[in-house]
């Protein structure tokens, strides 16, 4: 009897740091619930703007060495009010607003004309080798540049519904 226990504890340990190990390691990404709720918290002002919004006008142009033609807008009052901290048109294509909500990384939504992952983001920080990574996908619908946790930038993306995505920098 004494034997069957020592074996079933030793199962049991085993176990546990199996799983332990499983859900620590670097490869799980969670969807983004604050950034889903305020998409659909705030939907509408952002629609409405993305509706409104003449490509043409804008605040500044600049061409990044690394992230490409970048306008960026000035950011209305309405905006302002859903703290939307920037507005960001990256090579004609997407639509980033920054977030000022998230903690400890940049964040935001982000509107895709061609309703498609941009493989870029408004922010990269120190560490511009994310550039030139392919995405891996770790989850339906979540595509990851880079490894969480391991001491450099890395970048998230998920498409929320069509043509609107959520967007993570995490700038170690």
């Amino acid at each position: 009897m004494k034997k069957k226990l020592i074996i079933i504890a030793t199962i049991v340990v085993i176990l546990f740091l199996f799983l332990g190990l499983l859900f620590s390691t670097n490869s799980i990404y969670y969807s983004n619930t604050l950034l889903n709720n305020y998409f659909q918290e705030n939907r509408s002002v952002l629609e409405t703007y993305i509706e409104e919004l003449n490509y043409d006008k804008y605040f500044d142009e600049y061409n990044d060495e690394i992230i490409g033609n970048v306008k960026e807008y000035t950011v209305p009052e309405t905006l302002k009010k859903i703290n939307v901290n920037k507005i960001i048109l990256l090579d004609n294509s997407c639509v980033f607003f920054e977030i000022s909500t998230c903690d400890g990384y940049y964040g935001g939504i982000y509107y895709s004309i061609n309703d498609a992952y941009s493989n870029k983001c408004i922010e990269y920080g120190n560490d511009t080798e994310i550039y030139s990574l392919d995405f891996k996908e770790n989850r339906k619908k979540i595509l990851v540049k880079g490894e969480k946790n391991s001491g450099k930038d890395w970048y998230k993306t998920e498409k929320i519904e069509a043509n609107w995505y959520l967007f993570e920098v995490h700038i170690a």
